[in-house]
């Protein structure tokens, strides 16, 4: 909890950025929530003015996420890729920022960094696989899912064939899946 003259500790700052983001992602309209949102937001500023640190980058980027701001969390999504250029769940939050704005050529060259830093980590082939399909780079998806086929057993590569309408990936996923019956 927050306690009394403790709003200028890192932590406290934190915490009160964790509860805005689940009361605003919960509650869009509630006018103390969305003066909870406001707080948090400005108390996260004032923690960035203190010390430019991925973490707090990457709460603000939640809060401004959970209200459905994108454009104000890309901002700082990339603020904390800077700070830390190899945090591969910094360049998910990237991928899918842009992928929500429409920017899908920003987001397939960040989906293809976190990829090449462990082509073997599921999450990292999802994510590439993600922003090829909304880039529709088929050529890309062919290699992936050819290199690494237990990729078809990530849901956000069906989300995504399914919401692009790429039907032959949704084919190639389901055969993988269940069998080719």
């Amino acid at each position: 909890a927050i306690d009394y003259n403790t709003l200028g500790l890192p932590e406290a700052r934190e915490h009160l950025s964790q509860m805005a983001t689940n009361a605003i992602a919960a509650n869009k309209t509630d006018k103390a929530v969305l003066e909870l949102y406001d707080f948090a937001v400005q108390q996260m500023k004032e923690q960035l003015v203190k010390k430019e640190d991925t973490r707090h980058h990457a709460f603000l980027s939640s809060l401004y996420s959970a209200k459905g701001d994108y454009e104000n969390a890309l901002i700082e999504q990339k603020k904390a890729l800077e700070t830390s250029p190899k945090k591969q769940l910094l360049m998910f939050q990237v991928v899918a920022s842009n992928i929500i704005l429409g920017n899908f050529d920003e987001a397939l060259p960040v989906a293809k960094r976190a990829y090449e830093l462990a082509p073997e980590y599921m999450k990292a082939q999802a994510a590439y696989i993600y922003a090829a399909t909304f880039a529709g780079e088929t050529d890309i998806i062919e290699k992936i899912t050819e290199d690494h086929p237990d990729v078809y057993l990530d849901d956000l590569v069906l989300s995504a064939f399914s919401t692009k309408k790429y039907h032959s990936g949704v084919f190639d996923l389901w055969k993988y899946r269940y069998g080719k019956d």
